[in-house]
């Protein structure tokens, strides 16, 4: 295997002639040995032309790092342009189901809360 800075040069480059199929295969093997390469993960994103899978590799990128700007705004438009995406989201789910589970235990810790204060003053 060639090392990843010369997979990511060589992809690079065949993005620059619109060669994706080469661009793809190239990224695919670099992103197999090294699957938290965020730069990999964004220019996949360009190279493939199913929007679930661009949706994918942007997600990835941005698991990867939340800071990521371009990737943010490169998905923000996505979603924004195809809402439906959103639907399939995992980080969505994710943080919809963090913010289920933070609520439920807020409850809980509130009745808790709630049943000690009657008991003591009940004593």
């Amino acid at each position: 295997m060639e090392d990843s800075q010369t997979l990511f040069a060589r992809a690079t480059a065949a993005v620059g002639r619109k060669d994706k199929p080469s661009a793809r295969k190239l990224l695919d093997e670099l992103i197999f040995f090294e699957p938290e390469n965020e730069e990999a993960w964004l220019l996949l994103s360009k190279v493939v032309d199913d929007l679930n899978e661009v949706s994918d590799c942007l997600q990835h990128v941005l698991a990867l790092n939340p800071n990521n700007q371009a990737a943010r705004q490169k998905y923000d438009d996505l979603l924004s342009r195809h809402p439906h995406l959103a639907e399939l989201d995992p980080v969505k789910a994710a943080d919809y189901d963090k913010a289920k589970a933070a609520k439920k235990a807020e409850a809980k810790a509130a009745k808790k809360a709630a049943a000690k204060a009657a008991k003591k003053k009940t004593s």
